[in-house]
Formats: C-alpha cells, structure tokens, sequence
C-alpha cells in the first residue's frame, strides 16, 4: 500500500489525478475504481491469500500460503497478432489493458534516480566515442526533457563534469526538478541561455540549465551562432521525450 501510494505522490508522479507515475501514460491503475478495489483487498488480504492483478484490475484474492508472494501482476497484455497501437488504445479504453512501464504499474517506482547510473554512463562513453575525451569538462551537452525518467539527464551532465543544457516545455515540470535539485539553474530565454552556455564554456564552469522552452528553438540558436561566429556552443546532443507517447504529450511543436 505505500508503494502504491508513493507511486501517486503528487511529488513523485506526472499525472497523479489520471494515475500516472511517469512516461506521458504510465498508469499504476487504469481507473480509480480499481485503486479503491485494490486497497481493499490489501487490507483484508491474510497471508494465506495471493492478489491476481491484470493490468491494473483485480482478479481477486486467491488461496496460497505465508512464503508465497502477496501480490502477482502483469500490465500491458495483448494477444501478438491484435498488437496494433488502434486495438491497444480501444482496449485500453475499455479498461481491460493498460500501459504499466516498468515500475509505474507494478508499484516500485524511485523516480530519476533509477536511471542515473544508466544516464551518466551513455553520456561518458558518447564523450569517449564521438568527442575522444575522457574529461568533460567544458563540453556541452544539448537535450530535451525534464519528466520521470529525462530529468535524471541533467544530474548525469553534473556527474560527467559537462554543462548540460536540457529544455522543457511544461514549466510546472521545469520547476520541479529544479526544486529537487536535479536542475541547477532556470532560464527562459535564448539570449541569456548563450551568454550563460559561453560563459560556463569559457571558465569551464560544471552546471545543469534547465531551459524553460522547446529544444528546437535552443537547436536553431545554436545554427545561427555557429554560421554567424564561427563557433559551436554543443559537442553532444540528445533527446529523452517519450517517444512511445508521441502525439499525447510526448512531442510539442515549435509555438
């Protein structure tokens, strides 16, 4: 029950009202009805009885014993041959499927720091692979994304010893992370975005900058400083938007 409720955590999850965690639709539950469900069964669960979960249903309480597990789950099952993105999404309207990521849906979400290990590890070896360096000081890294598991992009750029540039469209988000302190610095418009990126280059200053904005227009300031000065002010570049969630929050267009 805390795990669950940890999930849920307006500090912890995306879309808290709608259930999910992280991901743009990482459910814990498909509905509310099966989160009241769910808790009343955990109450009245004893240990001589297992729940069945199916993507965020209860199947019920069924007879086992004390070293068994309390609680068994799968999320997300759709028969291979109906697998089309069309039939997921009337299932999953129907509330008969739902979309679980991998800690959302099964209660153990631990936000960014999950995937910081992970994060700082590809971008040392991207150093080492496409710069040659081992030493990121100095170095640049330009992405987008501040959400459950993007936003562990910024403390990984820290950890590497670089200036990482990380864009976010939703401002609540932006806020977040730097109230958490995954985010070092806030800013909301190009022209101190590049004095601060030359600045942190120069005195090969380590730092995270949250830039509140689309990373297109950060991409497209970086063209025009490089054909107008000769320099280029990124050596990496990225993108951590939910890719699997394209057109429901995953991706924004230039405004």
């Amino acid at each position: 029950m805390l795990m669950i409720m940890n999930n849920l955590d307006p500090k912890v999850a995306q879309f808290p009202h709608e259930l999910v965690t992280y991901g743009g639709n990482g459910q814990v539950f498909s509905n509310w009805a099966q989160f009241w469900l769910v808790m009343k069964y955990l109450i009245k669960m004893t240990r001589s009885q297992t729940l069945v979960m199916m993507s965020g249903h209860p199947l019920g309480l069924f007879p086992s014993n004390p070293p068994g597990p309390r609680m068994i789950l799968t999320n997300g099952m759709m028969v291979p041959n109906y697998s089309t993105r069309i039939n997921y999404d009337r299932l999953f309207a129907l509330g008969v499927t739902m979309y679980g990521q991998m800690t959302a849906g099964s209660y153990c979400y631990i936000g960014p720091q999950g995937i910081v290990h992970g994060t700082t590890l590809t971008l040392m070896n991207a150093g080492r692979k496409y710069l040659n360096v081992s030493d990121m000081t100095g170095k640049v890294y330009v992405s987008s994304g501040l959400g459950g598991m993007s936003g562990a992009q910024a403390k990984a750029a820290v950890i590497c010893g670089c200036i990482g540039v990380i864009s976010e469209v939703d401002p609540c988000v932006l806020q977040k992370r730097y109230d958490q302190g995954w985010v070092q610095e806030m800013i909301d418009d190009l022209d101190s975005l590049i004095s601060r990126i030359r600045e942190c280059r120069k005195k090969k200053i380590t730092t995270s900058i949250g830039f509140k904005g689309n990373i297109v227009d950060i991409w497209e300031r970086i063209r025009e400083e490089y054909e107008k000065t000769g320099e280029l002010l990124a050596d990496l570049g990225s993108d951590q938007t939910s890719c699997h969630n394209p057109f429901d929050g995953g991706y924004y267009p230039v405004q």
